[in-house]
């Protein structure tokens, strides 16, 4: 079954405005959030975000 209805060269844009949905301020723009440092990889919510996004699109 597919629920994704994106083409898989869009993927990586559907994942970050995934993310940017489920913030504390839904709807951040994506070229705000990275001027402002909101995109931090590197920490555990991202690495748990990032696998659930993993896990949900395989």
């Amino acid at each position: 079954m597919q629920i994704a209805t994106f083409k898989e060269v869009h993927r990586s844009k559907a994942v970050i405005h995934t993310y940017l949905a489920w913030c504390d301020e839904p709807g951040y723009p994506l070229g705000k959030a990275i001027t402002s440092q909101s995109l931090q990889p590197q920490t555990s919510i991202a690495r748990k975000f990032t696998d659930w996004l993993v896990r949900l699109f395989e």
